[in-house]
């Protein structure tokens, strides 16, 4: 079937449609309640049992927005009312046949926000909306206090830049695909968001001169698959990785001198880490091979004052990308930053969770439950510092400890 059409989205009702549903009660709880949790942004969720019984509005409109259900007209007017029905259909969010109202995009429910999208179901313009690597770069992303401009670069539906519009003044969202920017400033006007803008073009293009405090990132990362039409969201070039590299490589260029870019991708083995003279370059990598023989990656950037530059990894365990959160990324920033200039006086902790474990003859020593350590093992000198993290130990086995997360700096102020 073909995409819907994006043309009359600048008709739509507006924060009206949310009010509505939040009034009778679509909310995350509702949500989770009454549907299988089978969403992978290529088919509707699936009403359980007691939401397919159900006739009260909320019911009806699970079944119609969330479920894509078909829905007689009479049915559908009661849920909506008669004048956000007659919104709705001319703007293109219900489709009618033979009196019978249709869905056409993928809906959701992120973070309070009601937000549109396409069925990824084959469709080289399609757009994305929110993912779980979405939910890894948001919580890695946005900025633990205010700043005043940010820009989502590459933002299909605009989830990210929407959610950064409650931590920045102004938001940009740019996406090299029309159609991406129709939704994303419908799903602007829906949740009645209004200092973010979008902008349609390729890469840092409509954006040219500009500067922001955070930029944001996910660019498509999948290798073209040999002879098939590439997908917008999803191919990033032969090998997967070169809009990516392009994208990282450029944004310095866009940030303040404070600002920091957060990009999420999935690199191949082969390339060469990111290393430059004026810049702060942190790469975080998974431990997992993704299908392609790929590693998701997180890589942060920031500006560099004479002599302060560094590059530093860590490895993260798979199933700990939740953990990388901003603060746990400045909490890196300060770390590294300490240890291209040592300070005689620092003082070190013990991460809250970490716990030594014996494992045969060896030490292992595991992460909290919310720390993006998972489980490692540790010499006796490592051994000897968390348990006694200022005693006095050779510089060697604090910094080993230091770039492993397995010791952290005390009283380090947290900037934006």
């Amino acid at each position: 079937m073909p995409l819907p059409s994006v043309s009359n989205l600048h008709r739509n009702p507006g924060p009206a449609l949310a009010a509505h549903w939040k009034a009778c009660g679509i909310d995350r709880a509702f949500l989770r309640r009454m549907t299988g949790h089978s969403d992978n942004l290529r088919h509707p969720l699936t009403p359980v049992r007691e939401a397919q019984l159900r006739d009260d509005p909320s019911a009806v409109l699970l079944r119609l927005f969330f479920c894509a259900a078909p829905t007689p007209a009479p049915e559908a007017e009661a849920a909506l009312g008669a004048g956000l029905l007659r919104a709705a259909l001319e703007c293109g969010l219900l489709l009618s046949d033979g009196g019978q109202l249709t869905a056409p995009f993928h809906l959701r429910l992120v973070r309070g926000l009601y937000l549109f999208s396409d069925y990824l179901n084959g469709h080289s313009e399609a757009v994305m909306g929110a993912g779980e690597t979405t939910a890894i770069l948001y919580q890695a992303g946005c900025p633990v206090l205010p700043v005043q401009r940010a820009l989502d670069l590459g933002c299909g539906a605009g989830t990210l830049a929407l959610l950064l519009a409650g931590a920045a003044a102004h938001v940009v969202g740019t996406d090299i695909n029309p159609r991406a920017v129709s939704l994303a400033r419908l799903n602007a006007s829906v949740n009645g968001i209004g200092n973010v803008e979008f902008r349609h073009g390729d890469g840092f293009a409509p954006v040219r001169g500009e500067r922001f405090d955070v930029i944001l990132s996910q660019p498509p990362y999948y290798p073209d698959p040999q002879g098939a039409h590439a997908e917008t969201y999803l191919h990033g070039g032969a090998r997967g990785d070169e809009l990516a590299w392009r994208l990282t490589m450029e944004t310095p260029s866009y940030l303040t001198p404070t600002g920091k870019a957060v990009i999420f991708a999935s690199w191949t083995s082969g390339r060469p880490p990111i290393h430059a003279p004026d810049r702060k370059v942190l790469e975080l990598s998974a431990n997992r091979l993704e299908l392609h023989g790929t590693r998701q990656g997180i890589t942060v950037l920031a500006h560099a004052a004479g002599g302060e530059a560094w590059h530093a990894g860590r490895e993260v365990p798979a199933d700990r990308w939740g953990a990388v959160t901003r603060s746990a990324i400045e909490e890196i920033f300060a770390i590294e930053d300490y240890l291209s200039r040592p300070s005689p006086t620092m003082r070190f902790d013990v991460p809250p969770g970490l716990t030594l474990l014996p494992e045969g003859s060896d030490i292992i020593a595991q992460g909290g439950p919310r720390s993006w350590v998972g489980t490692v093992p540790v010499d006796e000198a490592i051994r000897a510092v968390l348990e006694s993290p200022d005693a006095g130990h050779p510089p060697h086995a604090i910094r080993a400890a230091l770039r492993r997360g397995l010791l952290t700096l005390r009283d380090v102020p947290t900037p934006p």
